[in-house]
């Protein structure tokens, strides 16, 4: 029966090592940039993005100089992490609690983050919308503008405006006003009061596709184009901080709910380590104030009695 034994066990697969924390097959994946040879995928890149802000998210697109030192700092992380795997650091006791610790955090994380996007859907968006229809009921002009400084120039580029000339490359040409000339002189859309009266006057009254000018303001003189008009601000435009405050809602009752079901019984009082001993040398007997209690000022000076 030994041999048969022996032989039984020749037989069996070696254990399996227990998986590297944090290890990400790449495999198939697309390799969007190397650190020391190690390759950052384009899953890694969009599990990074994950933890970004929506609100910073969007800056990084368009913007190359962002993207780029997001992804240096993406890959600094790998290298560490190489380094660290490499010198055993993920065996430790004290890195596995770590671990574990950081995977519930996420885990509770995500399960707040998926109520609220159980609460936005389209028929919460379109609600949230009609019932503050008010709020958006505020009629918008869509104009682009020339700023000049000189009255002879606005109305020799008035002229050539009517003559058929293009608004936005004059504006990119001769606009001093710095922000909207390298977009064509485009303004987007604006309501009546965040503009200068007399711009507003005029855009507001002018008719859609109407130049308009020169209109002059404390800033110089203005040659207008009106694009559009509108009653309302659309749902599409709001829809992105409709659907914020609808998961910020969603969370803040989660969240109450969570609290008021929950029961915590302390079953041991709380070890905190102890203070770390100072050098510093004490004034007086040394005792320490209580919490509230000020400690008495020393006395002023004895002052020279005047002759």
């Amino acid at each position: 029966m030994l041999p048969l034994f022996l032989g039984l066990l020749a037989c069996q697969p070696e254990p399996i090592p227990p998986p590297v924390p944090g290890h990400m097959p790449i495999d198939g994946e697309e390799v969007v940039a190397t650190a020391n040879g190690e390759a950052l995928t384009r899953r890694m890149l969009d599990g990074a993005l994950q933890r970004v802000p929506p609100e910073q998210r969007g800056m990084l697109v368009g913007d190359k100089a962002l993207a780029n030192n997001f992804v240096e700092r993406v890959a600094i992380g790998q290298v560490l992490y190489a380094e660290a795997i490499e010198a055993g650091l993920h065996e430790r006791t004290d890195v596995k609690d770590m671990l574990t610790m950081a995977a519930r955090e996420a885990l509770a994380a995500k399960r707040i983050e998926h109520e609220g996007d159980l609460a936005v859907t389209d028929e919460a968006v379109t609600a949230w919308y009609e019932d503050r229809s008010a709020q958006y009921q505020r009629p918008q002009v869509h104009a682009s503008h020339i700023l000049v400084k000189e009255l002879t120039l606005a109305d020799d580029l008035m002229k050539q405006l009517q003559d058929g000339a293009d608004l936005a490359g004059l504006a990119r040409q001769f606009s001093i006003d710095t922000p909207t000339a390298s977009r064509g002189g485009d303004l987007g859309w604006f309501e009546r009061d965040r503009m200068d009266k007399a711009f507003s006057k005029a855009a507001f009254e002018a008719d859609n596709g109407a130049l308009v000018g020169p209109v002059e303001t404390r800033f110089g003189f203005h040659l207008i184009q009106v694009h559009d008009k509108r009653a309302s601000i659309p749902l599409d435009e709001v829809r992105p901080r409709i659907e914020a405050a609808l998961r910020k809602e969603a969370v803040d009752a989660f969240m109450r709910s969570v609290r008021d079901s929950m029961t915590v019984e302390h079953q041991a009082a709380l070890i905190l380590p102890p203070e770390p001993e100072s050098d510093a040398p004490t004034e007086g007997d040394g005792t320490i104030p209580s919490p509230g209690e000020a400690k008495t000022p020393p006395a002023p000076p004895e002052q020279e009695a005047t002759k």
